[in-house]
């Protein structure tokens, strides 16, 4: 989320109010995302999703370091997306 808030600060000059913030649950429902067995389970499956949804590479492995995992990202950009989907955003 503060990825979202960041870049929307930044870009728009956009303070995103509290009332446009999604439930994880939420965005898992909007994206059609099935819980994983576990946090890291979870964060492979949303990894896959973003990128069958864009075409992209991103990459999750449990034993890697942070700096070589993409979870965060593909939070950020599956917030983004649900929040397109359940304003009517194609």
């Amino acid at each position: 989320m503060a990825v979202a808030q960041l870049t929307a600060y930044r870009v728009l000059k956009l303070e995103i109010q509290p009332e446009c913030f999604l439930d994880p649950r939420a965005i898992k429902r909007g994206l059609k995302v099935k819980k994983g067995r576990d946090h890291n389970g979870n964060k492979k499956i949303m990894v896959k999703r973003i990128n069958s949804l864009y075409g992209l590479h991103l990459k999750f492995r449990k034993n890697k370091a942070k700096s070589y995992n993409d979870d965060d990202e593909a939070d950020a950009i599956a917030v983004l997306t649900a929040w397109w989907l359940l304003k009517g955003y194609k």
